[in-house]
């Protein structure tokens, strides 16, 4: 596994997305990457791009942030540690 987007972070709601669990809880994200929130927009209107590996440390949180909610763990060594 590598430190990238496989899929647009959804940029929506307040620059940020929710989360919906199967037990009925949810909570809600505010991306902290300019290049999260730059990237998820740019797709949005229709730029492809795959497998795209955040720049910034703040971008490499949030996408730690979504890979830890959906798969309780990273599976590979984070560049950015906080």
């Amino acid at each position: 596994m590598q430190e990238q987007w496989w899929d647009d972070p959804p940029v929506r709601h307040g620059d940020g997305m929710t989360l919906a669990w199967a037990d009925g809880s949810a909570n809600y994200h505010r991306w902290m990457g300019i290049d999260t929130i730059k990237m998820g927009r740019d797709r949005q209107r229709g730029h492809p791009s795959s497998n795209y590996p955040p720049t910034t440390d703040d971008g490499k949180k949030d996408l730690h942030f979504v890979q830890k909610s959906c798969w309780g763990g990273l599976g590979y060594k984070p560049t950015v540690w906080y």
